[in-house]
Parts: C-alpha cells; sequence; structure tokens
C-alpha cells in the first residue's frame, strides 16, 4: 500500500514489514553419502524498517524479532519497548490541549509589517481593476480581436502576456500601468486604433504624455519643466 497516495492524512509513523529466514534457526544435518550439507528446517524472523517517524529517535531504525510457535504473556513488550519512544509521543492516558487559546501569531509578524503587507495587496487589486476596467471600457469582447487586443496592451505595459504574473508584481509598477491604461481609454475613444502598430503607438503615446505630467506637474498650467525647476531654485525655502 502507498502510505502517502491511500491515506487521507499523512501519517506520523511509516513501518515497512517483512520476514526473511533466520540462519541462527536452521537445523542442519549431514548426509551419510558425500560430505554435501542439506538445510532441513528454518524458522523465520519478522523485520520492521522504520520508512519515517515524527520522532526522530526512531527514524531509519529496523527491528527484528523471530517467529514463535505459540504466545507467552508478556511477549508484545519485546516489540513495543522498540517503539517506546512513539508511544510517549503519544502521551497515551496524559493530558492534551486541543486548542491554546492563550497563544496567537503577533509573534511571527509586527503590526506595522501586517499593515504593510495588506496595503500593498490592496493596492494591486485596484491598480489590477482599473487596468482591466480601462481596457474593458474599449474593448469590451472576452474573447477574439478584442481580447487579443488586451493581451497586446498588457505585454506591451508589463512584459509578459500572463495575468497571473501581472497581478503579482510590485504595486507602483501596477499604478504606473493603470494610468497608461485610462490614458489610452480616453485617447482610443476618440482615435480608435486598426492595427497593432496603431495600438502600440497609443501604449507609447499614453506612456509618454504620462511621463512629461509626472516630470513636469505645472505644465497645465503653461509652465515648462525648466521654468519649473528654475522658479524651484529661486524660492527662499
Amino acid at each position: 500500500m502507498k502510505a502517502e497516495g491511500d491515506f487521507s492524512y499523512e501519517p506520523d509513523l511509516v513501518l515497512e514489514l517483512s520476514s526473511a529466514d533466520d540462519p541462527d534457526a536452521a537445523d542442519y544435518k549431514k548426509l551419510k553419502k558425500g560430505n554435501r550439507i542439506k538445510k532441513l528446517a528454518s524458522n523465520q524472523i519478522h523485520i520492521a524498517n522504520v520508512k519515517k517517524c515524527r520522532v526522530r529517535a526512531l527514524n531509519g531504525q529496523m527491528f527484528s524479532w523471530p517467529d514463535k510457535g505459540n504466545y507467552k504473556p508478556g511477549d508484545y513488550t519485546k516489540v513495543g519497548d522498540c517503539f517506546k519512544p512513539y508511544f510517549d509521543f503519544l502521551n497515551i492516558g496524559g493530558e492534551h490541549l486541543a486548542f491554546d487559546a492563550s497563544r496567537n501569531s503577533q509573534q511571527l509578524m509586527s503590526d506595522a509589517g501586517k499593515r504593510d503587507f495588506f496595503q500593498q495587496q490592496r493596492r494591486r487589486e485596484i491598480a489590477c481593476e482599473e487596468i482591466k476596467g480601462s481596457l474593458s471600457c474599449v474593448w469590451s469582447a472576452a474573447t477574439g480581436k478584442d481580447a487579443a487586443v488586451k493581451t497586446e496592451v498588457i505585454n506591451a505595459l508589463f512584459g509578459t502576456h500572463s495575468w497571473t504574473a501581472v497581478e503579482k508584481m510590485n504595486p507602483d509598477v501596477l499604478e504606473d500601468g493603470a494610468k497608461v491604461c485610462v490614458r489610452m481609454k480616453n485617447l482610443a475613444i476618440s482615435e480608435m486604433p486598426q492595427d497593432r502598430e496603431a495600438l502600440l503607438r497609443l501604449v507609447k503615446r499614453a506612456q509618454h504624455e504620462i511621463r512629461e505630467e509626472r516630470e513636469n506637474p505645472l505644465g497645465d498650467l503653461g509652465v515648462t519643466a525648466q521654468e519649473a525647476a528654475t522658479a524651484s531654485e529661486q524660492l527662499p525655502f
């Protein structure tokens, strides 16, 4: 029986049982004719090889016991004593604690670390929803040409066709991609790309506009990036 495949749970103790002839119990008799030796009878020995055990003291151990024609009181102890470390581990008849309500996992993760993890995960989810929503506003079909267009845009932005890989990316990268997708949606509504080259040009245009706005946040006021940098150097603080 396959211990790991035929059980619903992983067992604590796995034994491989076998038997072999006991050479010490063989009865030999020398025949009258010639010098041949003939084995007339042999007892068996039972072997238990510990393949795996949660108790390290038993891991890899091998035990053997000679076969007996009848049972005598106390014979079981010779076998039981071999596995005493495992029985001690089970704590049979002792006190067991099913659930310890006095302990928790706070020591494994600080509050600050937990907040940061969930915040980043939340940012990923929002950015991914923004990306899918913006693209679906223009290319609404889930199959066919629209699906191919959305896959092409994802690959152009993130360098992969796998949406699972995109969902695991850094939140900053996803948020930048979401901004580009929103800009692409606005541009595509007025000028829908007709082929792959036009689509890629639309991606680059949206990226360029986002980059320009980031480098020159005062552009809407008619101030160039150079003028903004000069003005910043003249400020008294």
